[in-house]
């Protein structure tokens, strides 16, 4: 999806005066391919924090960084291929792929389904003990026309997940409210992240489990 070429286009497309329309009409000439193969780059019509209606291209996820939380010491970083598709995290028990999607999961929603219901004693034990400062999660996105990345991240003090601040930044830009992405719906109806134990009920429960 991102080859050199595109790369370069995009590049240059989001530095330029333009209008819209055009860099539509630019956007849709670049992901003809993805069109014709059924998985369209098309945008979804959101709210904004304001209360406007503004649209949003597609995004996927290029990185995943999380540090001090869970089963994570050091600050661990996966990278992803940014495109349409399905990707498996695979590796040893242990090896953090838990810990790794649930920081992505709170810094994008401030919270974890697999959470909800757990006791008070069992919340508490999200630090990792071997890097008790400065716990973070942070899932870089790519959108589909733009040549820069956002940053959407999560940073804790030393009261716990409660005192969390969750930002989101655009390129060099500042960083403002997760919340004018404009999904906070969309995140809370459909969860971005699927344990094991989730996708079995969708394989193998039944409707009630569903």
């Amino acid at each position: 999806m991102y080859d050199p070429l595109r790369n370069e286009v995009l590049k240059r497309l989001g530095a330029a005066d333009i209008s819209d329309a055009a860099q539509q009409f630019v956007h849709e000439a670049l992901f003809a391919e993805q069109t014709e193969t059924g998985a369209k780059s098309q945008t979804k019509l959101t709210s904004s924090a304001a209360g406007e209606q503004r649209k949003l291209p597609r995004c996927y996820i290029e990185s995943i960084r999380v540090q001090g939380f869970r089963g994570i010491g050091p600050a661990c970083e996966l990278s992803l291929n940014p495109r349409p598709g399905l990707t498996l995290v695979t590796g040893r028990n242990g090896s953090g792929k838990s810990s790794i999607v649930e920081g992505a999961e709170f810094a994008l929603t401030g919270d974890s389904l697999r959470w909800s219901g757990r006791s008070v004693e069992w919340k508490a034990g999200w630090r990792n003990l071997h890097l008790p400062i400065d716990p973070r999660a942070e899932v870089r996105l790519r959108f589909d026309g733009r040549s820069d990345s956002h940053r959407v991240s999560a940073a804790w003090g030393s009261e716990g997940l409660g005192s969390a601040t969750r930002s989101v930044t655009a390129g060099d830009g500042p960083p403002r409210e997760v919340t004018t992405l404009g999904w906070g719906g969309a995140l809370e109806a459909f969860r971005p992240i699927l344990s094991y134990a989730e996708l079995a009920k969708i394989v193998e429960g039944g409707p009630s489990d569903r």
